[in-house]
């Protein structure tokens, strides 16, 4: 019983930093309006060229945890359109199949504006910030 509860408790604290104190990640449709921008938003209507398929390197922390994350996203039965050839934010570093499905204000908490500047005009974070400070 103990050991359940502790697995329940780390369950939701992987959840808590994915998507936020919610612990809800975005709804499905804005996921994958965001995804689309990722796959087609680029230049000329191509993949995003900053959404790299190469290889990264994490420390062993970060992958236990974007493991974590990305087997709660299973569990969850979370799919979008093109998940396939969502990778990882050359620019700013983030695991694209599960950024997508965090909340903005979180996302917004845990960016500094360095990062916000190194991200392409076309980039839905980019988008949404504008958007949350009233700009066109």
């Amino acid at each position: 019983m103990i050991k359940k509860f502790r697995q329940a408790n780390q369950g939701r604290k992987i959840l808590r930093d994915w998507v936020g104190e919610s612990g809800t990640p975005v709804p499905l449709n804005e996921a994958q309006s965001r995804a689309n921008v990722c796959l087609h938003g680029g230049p000329n209507g191509e993949r995003c060229p900053y959404n790299y398929q190469g290889s990264w390197l994490w420390n062993l922390a970060t992958s236990i945890a974007i493991n974590q994350q990305m087997e709660i996203r299973e569990n969850m039965k979370i799919k979008l359109e093109g998940d396939e050839n969502l990778h990882v934010c050359d620019r700013c570093g983030c695991k694209l199949k599960l950024k997508v499905h965090t909340p903005f204000h979180h996302l917004y908490r845990h960016t500094s504006d360095h990062q916000f500047t190194q991200l392409p005009p076309w980039c839905w974070m980019v988008q949404e910030l504008n958007k949350m400070k009233g700009r066109p």
